[in-house]
């Protein structure tokens, strides 16, 4: 399914408001099959995309702006980002992220 809106766990929004973040971007694979934007888990990033806004959606949660590409699929309407902790790193990504191969 096409996300139209987002959420961010509680894990994902302690960590980007500790680290004073207020934006974070979904990113495309670089090369999606068939022309719809597939999404990676460990796809997000910190900030604005880096590439052409017009391509993305952007919605605000709870303060936190979240850029991702339209026609972005997950397993449902909603796009979940969450945040986990291995070995002292942490990264966000896309929780229900839907990859076809």
């Amino acid at each position: 399914m096409q996300a139209t809106t987002v959420a961010l766990s509680e894990k994902a929004l302690r960590y980007l408001k500790k680290k004073r973040i207020n934006a974070i971007s979904v990113d495309p694979l670089e090369s999606p099959c068939c022309g719809v934007s597939e999404v990676k888990n460990d796809s997000v990033s910190k900030g604005k995309p880096k590439k052409d806004l017009s391509a993305y959606n952007v919605a605000t949660y709870r303060g936190i702006d979240v850029y991702y590409p339209y026609y972005t699929n997950v397993d449902s309407d909603v796009l979940r980002i969450d945040a986990e902790r291995i070995l002292g790193y942490t990264r966000l990504y896309v929780a229900n992220a839907k990859i076809d191969y």
